[in-house]
């Protein structure tokens, strides 16, 4: 089965988990098979703003859209 990655950036700090918790359940509920979460941190802009990237990657038989999004 083929896999796919999902990259989420995601700012400030309220609600991040619940966020990517929810895409990663949104794919389980649309048949992909959860593989791996990766986060890393770092600072974007000027002034430096955090941001926090989630990578999920998923194996699923096609790419599965989410937010608007196809991986």
């Amino acid at each position: 089965m083929p896999v796919f990655t999902l990259e989420l950036s995601l700012t400030g700090d309220s609600g991040q988990k619940l966020y990517w918790e929810g895409v990663a359940k949104e794919l389980l509920e649309k048949g992909a098979r959860i593989l791996n979460i990766q986060s890393r941190v770092g600072k974007v802009g000027e002034p430096p703003t955090p941001v926090n990237v989630v990578t999920i990657t998923y194996e699923a038989p096609a790419p599965i859209k989410y937010d608007g999004e196809q991986s």
